[in-house]
């Protein structure tokens, strides 16, 4: 995650050099851990103007926990998270005590260092990926930035990829061109 973050401040830095950028309109967009990566950028980047963070949640630990991506096609942090436990001889309650006092990087931690009104939250409500009580409780955390919950699950609101293209459109345009 840290090597992550540096590299999209590195991103920015290097933006902030070009005369044929608008400097001043500097967005991120991120889906799942693309979405907890830009949600830390947003919270450490002041030349970041707007975000969307998509399928996003706070409480790393719980999400890496209780993460069930891929368990159907027996891949993702679920089967590594498995391997994980039972390599180390471990309960899941351990692996997230251990996983809290390691974790320094977490959009929960770093939430109110972020502005509400540069912020659209995409969250789904059937989420079992990153669950959706970890979205609802990054917003609190973020002052309940502009929100939009899609009536589906992780993997199946890509269904909804037009209309969050859509909305995610009209929410840039009206922050970066004020």
């Amino acid at each position: 995650l840290h090597r992550s973050i540096m590299q999209g401040i590195a991103v920015t830095q290097w933006i902030q050099t070009q005369s044929e950028i608008a400097t001043d309109r500097i967005a991120v967009f991120g889906i799942s851990f693309g979405g907890i990566i830009a949600a830390l950028l947003v919270a450490v980047d002041q030349e970041i103007k707007a975000a969307v963070l998509c399928l996003v949640g706070g409480d790393l630990p719980y999400i890496i926990r209780h993460c069930r991506d891929g368990a159907w096609r027996g891949q993702g942090v679920s089967t590594r998270r498995a391997a994980y436990l039972k390599k180390r001889r471990i309960t899941a309650d351990v692996f997230e005590r251990r996983l809290r006092k390691s974790i320094v990087w977490d959009p929960l931690k770093l939430a109110r260092y972020t502005n509400r009104e540069k912020i659209l939250l995409i969250l789904a409500l059937c989420d079992r990926v990153i669950a959706f009580g970890k979205g609802l409780q990054l917003r609190r955390a973020m002052k309940k930035p502009k929100t939009v919950i899609l009536p589906s699950g992780h993997y199946t609101a890509m269904v909804f990829l037009p209309f969050v293209r859509w909305i995610a459109y009209r929410f840039l345009k009206k922050n970066l061109l004020r």
